[in-house]
């Protein structure tokens, strides 16, 4: 029994440590890529592990870059955990911009949302902020993909589903808008659920520093699955 023991710990040790580290996964995909990674924006870099062979690897490429701006070349990929190859890639050329409005953050949502029973569903949201004292904007845009084999598709292409923005007098006072997006399924005989998405909109002015929810009001969108893209129905 002892020597039983002893073998199932030896095999979970000898699975887990081979098993590559960040560093390694990186660099394994970056040859397949040929890409250097003095050319990857390495604060954007996102990894999600997704089960126990498969990560979702996320990162910008730089295509171009000056002292205020940056246009990247976008790579969402499905790798293997153990050997570090690429199972499946999405990626396309000067995709991502950070200029007036800059690339804050990325971040990869893994099954969100109940939309499909056929294939894995995963998002990237990417936060989005303009340094403005006077004309203050963020926003979070999203991004779906389904895990078809060893392909991957997007079906939605950055929706916005928050944004905050306004006008102010330098210090703080001023008056903004603020639209929050909550996003629900709705069953349907296609490949992928439509989704509904409910939009909380707030009004709100700070005088003195102080707040006040001048306006609320809600409406309702609903985005339907047709020819591989969710779209807006009419």
């Amino acid at each position: 029994m002892k020597f039983l023991l002893f073998i199932t710990i030896l095999l979970f040790a000898s699975t887990a440590s081979a098993q590559m580290s960040s560093s390694e996964l990186l660099e394994e995909v970056l040859n397949q890529l040929e890409i250097k990674v003095e050319n990857v924006e390495m604060r954007f870099l996102s990894e999600m592990v997704i089960s126990d062979s498969e990560a979702i690897l996320v990162f910008p490429e730089i295509a171009e870059q000056g002292e205020q701006y940056a246009i990247y070349h976008s790579h969402v990929l499905i790798v293997d955990r153990n050997d570090g190859s690429i199972k499946s890639r999405f990626s396309r050329k000067e995709e991502w911009f950070s200029d007036a409005i800059g690339i804050e953050a990325i971040e990869i949502l893994f099954e969100p949302y109940q939309i499909s029973n056929e294939y894995k569903v995963f998002g990237i949201l990417i936060d989005y902020y303009v340094q403005s004292r006077a004309n203050p904007y963020s926003s979070k845009n999203l991004s779906l993909f389904i895990i078809k084999e060893d392909t991957l598709e997007r079906v939605l292409n950055d929706y916005i589903i928050y944004q905050y923005r306004g006008e102010t007098n330098g210090t703080g006072d001023g008056e903004f808008e603020e639209i929050i997006g909550a996003i629900e399924t709705i069953k349907s005989n296609q490949t992928l659920d439509n989704l509904q998405i409910i939009k909380t909109m707030r009004k709100i002015e700070f005088v003195d520093g102080v707040e006040e929810v001048t306006e609320t009001s809600e409406s309702t969108e609903v985005l339907t699955f047709k020819n591989g893209q969710y779209v807006q129905s009419n």
